[in-house]
């Protein structure tokens, strides 16, 4: 139980289950509605999905270890500020599964005959490692990069299909724009739902940064302009959303799907963000949040399969 909120167990399912949808609920479904043959071969999906939970929970044990000090004023029971687990046995884990993580991209990469593939994936490595150390406390740079490595995840078995040696060609073909444009809609809700979050969850643990010199942006702005600011990313999410409605042609039930997190954002967390004053408010609307993007990514898979 430990070892699972170490490396938060719930965020890597929701990395591994928004790869498996954009694997077999868009990759696959758009090209079983044209005459292309061509599927990623499973052990390779696998290879490329075990990769990124590997380095996700690298990423998770990593930020912990940098943030143990806040931790110990706002979360005191996390496993390293409680001394559940010594901070050297979590570096251990960091770069074991950094490690393993790499190793895999390249052995998936190999697999599909184009190994500097796996530089996409060693990328996010860089990203994450560096915002654990240098950009984590910078006024919203921080936020932006983990966004970026978030929007990065469904990319990632994007560009691992159509730099297949077998899928030359694919990428371009004319059949399969609204792949590419969905691919890219899923990554940009990603980006748009995890940097609300993470403005959220910074002015949660406001109190905590400022007292070790922690510096973001959510902690030094007004309660107004925090307000603003989230308020005004959500209608660019629900905005996108519509273009995603609008112009994606056929796929009703797809579309239909996105209707429900887009009045969860204008009813919910539009509504949530006016009232979230104290910790604990905040707290829920970070959860909420996140209920939000998971919503937005398993209900057309589930309106697919009735």
């Amino acid at each position: 139980m430990i070892f699972f909120r170490l490396i938060r167990v719930g965020n890597l399912i929701i990395v591994l289950l928004t790869e498996f949808i954009v694997k077999y609920g868009v990759i696959d479904y758009f090209l079983s509605k044209t005459d292309i043959t061509y599927r990623m071969n499973n052990w390779v999906f696998a290879l490329i999905a075990l990769s990124s939970v590997l380095i996700a929970a690298a990423a998770n044990i990593h930020n912990d270890i940098h943030d143990q000090d806040i931790d110990k004023l706002e979360k005191p029971t996390k496993p390293i500020p409680s001394g559940d687990i010594s901070v050297k046995n979590a570096r251990i884990l960091l770069f074991s599964f950094n490690i393993i993580g790499a190793i895999l991209s390249f052995i998936a990469a190999y697999f599909i005959g184009e190994p500097g593939v796996a530089v996409f994936q060693l990328t996010i490595v860089a990203l994450l490692f560096t915002y654990s150390m240098s950009f984590k406390c910078t006024k919203l740079f921080g936020n932006i990069i983990v966004s970026l490595v978030i929007a990065m995840v469904p990319i990632v078995i994007w560009v691992y299909t159509f730099y297949d040696v077998e899928a030359k060609g694919l990428m371009f073909n004319y059949e399969l724009q609204w792949l590419h444009f969905s691919v890219i809609f899923l990554s940009v809700f990603a980006f748009l739902s995890n940097l609300i979050r993470e403005m959220v969850k910074d002015r949660e643990d406001m109190e905590g940064d400022l007292n070790c010199n922690c510096h973001t942006w959510a902690s030094g702005v007004s309660r107004n302009t925090f307000r603003i600011t989230v308020i005004i990313l959500s209608l660019i999410l629900i905005e996108t959303i519509a273009i995603y409605q609008v112009y994606l042609p056929g796929l009703e039930i797809y579309r239909a799907a996105f209707i429900i997190p887009q009045s969860l954002i204008l009813f919910g967390i539009i509504r949530m963000v006016f009232k979230a004053n104290s910790k604990i408010e905040l707290r829920k609307l970070s959860k909420f949040i996140k209920f939000m993007t998971v919503s937005g990514l398993i209900l057309p898979l589930i309106l697919f399969a009735l």
